[in-house]
C-alpha cells in the first residue's frame, strides 16, 4: 500500500524544477527529505536517509510503481549499493542506475519528459 502519496491528473507530470544543498523542488513545492517520485506519483516521506539504510524492503514503494528504470540518488556524492541489493532489484527485470542525487534529478527529468516509465528514489541526508 502506498502511503503519503499524491497522484496527479493524467495531463500533469511531476517534474523536478530545482535542487541544491539539502532540497529538491518538485513542481511548485520544496522538499528537504528523502522521497520517491514518478511522473504521476509522489511519495513524500521515504524513510532512508543514507545508502546504509537501504534494503530491498525500502524499495517496495518504488517497485510497486512497476518502473522500467529505477534511478537511485545517493545524496550529494555518488556511492555504491551492495551487489546483493542491486541483484535483488535487477532480478525483478528493472533497470537500475545509481548516482548522486543531483545527477538523478537531471536524469529523471529527461526520462520523464520522454514519457519513459521511470521512478526516482532520492536520498536526502
Amino acid at each position: 500500500m502506498l502511503l503519503n502519496r499524491e497522484t496527479l491528473p493524467q495531463d500533469h507530470v511531476y517534474l523536478i524544477r530545482g535542487y541544491g544543498e539539502g532540497y529538491i523542488d518538485i513542481n511548485q513545492e520544496r522538499f528537504r527529505q528523502s522521497l520517491i517520485l514518478s511522473p504521476k506519483v509522489l511519495h513524500r516521506h521515504w524513510e532512508p536517509c543514507q545508502t546504509g539504510d537501504l534494503s530491498i524492503e525500502s524499495f517496495s514503494i518504488a517497485l510497486q510503481l512497476d518502473p522500467a528504470i529505477l534511478l537511485i540518488g545517493t545524496g550529494p556524492s555518488g556511492t555504491f549499493l551492495t551487489p546483493s541489493l542491486l541483484a535483488e532489484i535487477m532480478g525483478q527485470h528493472i533497470g537500475v542506475d545509481v548516482m548522486d542525487t543531483p545527477s538523478a534529478c537531471r536524469t529523471y527529468n529527461i526520462l520523464a519528459a520522454d514519457g519513459r516509465s521511470v521512478v526516482a528514489a532520492l536520498l536526502m541526508p
